[in-house]
């Protein structure tokens, strides 16, 4: 399991969007021919930064 760590890097909206989309494929075309992917440091940086949104979510509905 990741640590939860939130991460300032990937946080940023756009940067989010583009982890997500990521993280569910190997790699990714982009426009123009650009291809895209997460590395193994950079899915473990999303997953912690994600276990820690959940976190957080969890305190505003502790059910």
């Amino acid at each position: 399991m990741t640590k939860p760590l939130f991460d300032e890097i990937i946080h940023a909206p756009n940067r989010l969007q583009i982890c997500a989309m990521l993280a569910a494929v190997e790699s990714g075309k982009a426009h123009r021919s650009t291809w895209l992917s997460l590395t193994g440091r950079g899915r473990d940086a999303l997953a912690g930064h994600l276990a820690e949104l959940r976190r957080i979510a969890d305190l505003a509905d502790p059910t």
